[in-house]
């Protein structure tokens, strides 16, 4: 897949750069889980391998995953429990 760049990109260094800005976060902080909702969507890192309980941000139902330490690629509007490690939450 190759990347072009928009109207406002003059080049592609320009359009890396403005690549990079949206995948990035921009705020990152331990969370300690609870049945609270986020009032904007957050993705989690795990420390270490671990089954995380969470509300996916587009439903309403809470799940439980079991995923390798590092980024978990989805959007949450819930973490309530993580079964090893700390989790950090990133928006």
């Amino acid at each position: 897949m190759a990347l072009s760049s928009s109207a406002n990109e003059s080049s592609y260094v320009q359009a890396i750069s403005n690549r990079w800005d949206n995948a990035l976060v921009a705020n990152f902080e331990r969370h300690t889980p609870a049945a609270t909702d986020f009032n904007y969507p957050k993705t989690a890192y795990l420390t270490a391998a671990a089954s995380l309980t969470f509300i996916p941000w587009e439903g309403t139902s809470s799940v439980t995953v079991s995923f390798a330490a590092g980024w978990v690629p989805i959007r949450m509007k819930q973490i309530s429990a993580v079964s090893a490690g700390d989790v950090y939450v990133g928006w």
